[in-house]
């Protein structure tokens, strides 16, 4: 299993700093928080696992996931471990959206490595970036190569990735929103809201859900409405669009929190 995650507006930032310590200190301290995030989820909830590579850089990061789980002990049977980083991924993802309003696109793929201490060769890094700057090219985190057995058995791990069948259903970690299909395969996608709610604000019995909600979407707004371009504009037109109230008619009957107040016409674009 492959990622590559792109930090979304890191690129712009590092155009402007130049030799600027102070300012790239600002832009390593949100890659630092991005994989501490992720790096401290897994601790917290399995910590008897071998861990994955990542390499973090600039803007971006990469991930891969050794064949072997430590639950299973079998190459092929290592739902529970993907299941961690894929919750790892998401629960990060969610976290630096609502706490830091950095917004996080990503591709995941599976694939058969070849890899010592030093060279990695797979097919999935490359169909993990494709995923990322050419298919699914919003700001979530896509899955691929999935087949629909591996889907069904990823949905059925525990609230926290961990052993089947144990503690909440997790079931909703991954969902369809008719992402456009790679290489002839769904993409499904990281339904980071969900489970950074299921971790930290108890999902829908919590008195901070409709705060959580409301952050969440006038983020999406404010971005939207900050870019001038309008290939940008779109990709937030539809998390807000899509995502977002996908979550809330699937989850509430909150009408309040629905994007409903885009206006998309092309007098709004100025276009780069």
């Amino acid at each position: 299993m492959a990622c590559f995650v792109d930090i979304l507006g890191m690129r712009n930032k590092l155009n402007l700093v130049d030799n600027d310590e102070e300012k790239l200190l600002e832009i390593y301290s949100i890659l630092k928080e991005f994989y501490s995030n992720f790096n401290g989820y897994m601790i917290k909830k399995h910590d008897n696992f071998t861990w994955p590579q990542i390499n973090l850089f600039s803007d971006c990061a990469y991930l891969s996931v050794p064949p072997y789980s430590t639950q299973t002990g079998f190459a092929h049977s290592s739902y529970d471990y993907y299941g961690i980083i894929i919750n790892g991924l998401a629960f990060a993802q969610g976290y630096m959206l609502l706490h830091r309003n950095i917004f996080i696109r990503g591709g995941i793929s599976f694939g058969t490595c070849i890899y010592s201490q030093n060279l990695e060769v797979s097919s999935a890094y490359y169909n993990a970036y494709k995923i990322e700057s050419e298919v699914a090219t919003y700001p979530i985190i896509a899955i691929h190569g999935l087949s629909s057995d591996d889907y069904e058995i990823l949905k059925g791990l525990d609230a926290y990735g961990g052993e089947r069948n144990v503690g909440n259903p997790n079931e909703d970690i991954l969902i369809d929103l008719n992402l456009p299909e790679f290489k002839g395969k769904k993409l499904y996608m990281l339904n980071y809201l969900y489970k950074y709610m299921l971790d930290t604000e108890g999902f829908i019995n919590s008195d901070n859900f409709i705060e959580v909600i409301s952050n969440h979407k006038k983020k999406i707004i404010a971005a939207h409405n900050e870019n001038t371009n309008k290939r940008i504009k779109e990709k937030y037109y539809w998390l807000g669009m899509t995502y977002h109230n996908y979550f809330l008619k699937k989850y509430t009957n909150i009408e309040d929190s629905l994007i409903k107040d885009f206006l998309i016409n092309e007098r709004d674009f100025i276009t780069n």
